[in-house]
């Protein structure tokens, strides 16, 4: 298996990383630069909308100040203020050539000013009405529109109900429920001005409109989007932003807005789409695009070519490196290229055969050695318990109880049948339940009562299980005599099993006296001691295991629930099969 390398510490890592960099500058860069150009020629055609604004506020606000101006001159002509008042000393020749020269001067008043379409003069008292189209006399409606219309003379110019006009009431001021001396009269062309706005509509989709929040007033560009409504409702009219671009999304379209002010019309606004101002920057666009491809195409076939002639040829080594690890010492590398990696890759080569070839000398010597000590270990027990079983069985025959004499004996035929007929280091885990149960029997036999034994059943699925000679018996046997045999009454010895994902636990438990602090450190001392010459017992046992399963296996020493100790021995279930 290849170790696996930290994504830090990776010289893919490291590589992938530069080069992100140096994308990312590039895109960054190119972005930047495409970023300015946008805005300085967004500006530049801001700047554009704002002149032509100002240019077309400037003409209409001077056109509506001169009128206003001849508006109120018009009250000063001497002729006219005969004519207000019927009982003058006037001719009728005389009255005539005055009526006429009014009606030339609003003709010279019309004709100052694009926008207006309609001019009168009202005289009500000498009651005549002098329009563009000539003199009339007053009619009982005119009255009406006269009384309504006196009202409008506080500001310069009003719209009400889709009509723009102007009135003055000369050098009279407004007094309620008197009919004044004259009412001067100016409609502007609405249909006029929306042409005029329409001029600003160069780009599909642009527009323009005069808005007086005052008066209510809203004039659109003939011919555009007619967006006003929608507009007025985004943009800053406080005045804080005139002569500021703003922009304004409807429907998922975003509008460049330039907000001007007119002295007499309120807010001039154009509008134009943002996509079509920008129309002409799409090829810079293209031209960026096309580069951050270029930029990723070059980036993939380096990458490319990299993972090919540099990675690819780690990869192989540290594969090979895993295999060797694994203990595969045939591993061997081939390489097309005559390059460096064909150097390294021939150096490896003939490493893995020499290592392989000190490896063959060192494991000969090694398993012969272990082996052996197996064979030495395995020795020391049989010798010990003989004694000790035969022992037992003379105290027996000594006390007359021939009957569990008998019964002795046969329980040692069977124990001793286990050591005679299996000349192998290692036996199915049954048939070493099986003998250590024998122990127990004969030990049970000699305690019966003093000693309770509690021997649970092997699972079914672990019988097979292949583990070194001799493991349980031992064990039982320094139960009884450490913990079991001074005690007078009422021991208790358990053997059970357990497992968890990982290993299989034989227990061995009992409530012997001798298991204070000190004992259950010691005999933990022993197991984790294994470097003792005199190899008896507990070590015998912990050493055995730890040889036969690889270092796995071996024993666990602790503290009994039943107050003495508890043994437990450690099978590795991943090397504790028929095939081991």
């Amino acid at each position: 298996m290849v170790q696996k390398i930290r994504w830090n510490n990776s010289v893919k890592t490291k590589q992938f990383l530069l080069l992100l960099v140096f994308i990312l500058v590039n895109v960054i860069f190119s972005i930047g630069v495409y970023e300015g150009a946008f805005s300085s020629a967004r500006d530049a055609i801001y700047e554009k909308m704002s002149a032509q604004a100002q240019f077309y506020l400037s003409s209409i606000d001077t056109q509506i100040s001169n009128t206003r101006k001849m508006q109120t001159d018009f009250f000063t002509d001497r002729k006219l203020a005969f004519l207000v008042y019927p009982n003058t000393n006037m001719s009728d020749y005389e009255r005539r050539e005055a009526l006429l020269t009014e009606e030339e001067r609003l003709l010279s008043i019309k004709n100052s000013n694009l926008f207006i379409e309609q001019a009168d003069m009202y005289l009500p008292y000498s009651g005549y009405k002098i329009t563009l189209n000539g003199v009339k006399n007053i009619k009982e409606e005119d009255y009406i529109v006269i009384e309504e219309y006196s009202r409008y003379t506080q500001k310069s110019i009003y719209y009400k109900e889709g009509e723009l006009f102007m009135v003055s009431l000369g050098n009279n001021n407004y007094v309620a429920d008197e009919m004044p001396e004259q009412l001067f009269f100016i409609s502007l062309s609405i249909d006029k001005i929306r042409e005029s706005l329409a001029g600003f509509n160069s780009i599909e989709g642009s527009g323009s409109f005069l808005y007086n929040e005052e008066n209510d007033m809203l004039i659109e560009s003939a011919g555009g989007e007619f967006l006003g409504e929608e507009i007025v409702s985004q943009v800053d009219l406080s005045g804080n932003m005139d002569h500021k671009m703003q922009i304004v999304k409807i429907e998922n379209k975003r509008y460049l807005t330039s907000v001007s002010n007119s002295e007499y019309l309120g807010e001039f606004v154009q509008y134009y789409p943002d996509d079509a101002v920008l129309s002409q920057l799409n090829v810079y666009k293209i031209y960026l695009s096309v580069y951050i491809a270029g930029t990723l195409a070059i980036a993939v076939l380096f990458s490319f070519y990299t993972e090919k002639f540099v990675h690819s040829p780690l990869k192989k080594l540290l594969r090979a490196f895993g295999n060797v690890k694994a203990g595969n010492f045939d591993e061997q590398i081939g390489h097309r290229r005559e390059d460096e990696f064909s150097y390294i890759y021939d150096g490896f080569n003939q490493m893995t055969k020499r290592i392989k070839t000190l490896i063959e000398e060192v494991y000969i010597y090694k398993n012969l050695k272990q082996r052996a000590e197996l064979k030495q270990l395995q020795a020391q027990i049989n010798p010990h318990f003989l004694y000790n079983s035969f022992f037992a069985l003379s105290r027996r025959v000594k006390r007359g109880d021939l009957e569990n004499a008998e019964e002795f004996a046969n329980y040692l035929g069977t124990y001793f049948k286990f050591l005679t007929r299996n000349e192998s280091d290692e036996v199915a885990l049954e048939k070493e339940v099986e003998h250590a149960r024998s122990y127990t029997n004969i030990q049970a036999v000699r305690f019966a009562d003093r000693i309770k034994v509690e021997f649970a059943q092997l699972p079914e699925e672990y019988s097979g299980f292949l583990v070194p000679r001799l493991i349980l018996q031992p064990i039982i046997e320094n139960a009884f005599q450490h913990g079991l045999e001074n005690k007078e009454g009422e021991g208790i010895l358990r053997i059970f099993f357990s497992e968890d994902g990982l290993y299989l636990y034989i227990h061995v438990e009992d409530n012997g006296e001798e298991a204070d602090e000190e004992y259950i450190k010691k005999m933990q001392e022993i197991t984790e001691n294994t470097d003792e010459r005199e190899v008896t017992g507990i070590l015998n046992i912990h050493k055995r295991l730890r040889i036969y399963f690889e270092m796995e296996g071996g024993l666990k020493i602790g503290r009994s629930e039943l107050g003495g100790v508890h043994i437990q021995i450690v099978i590795p279930k991943n090397k504790g099969g028929e095939n081991h």
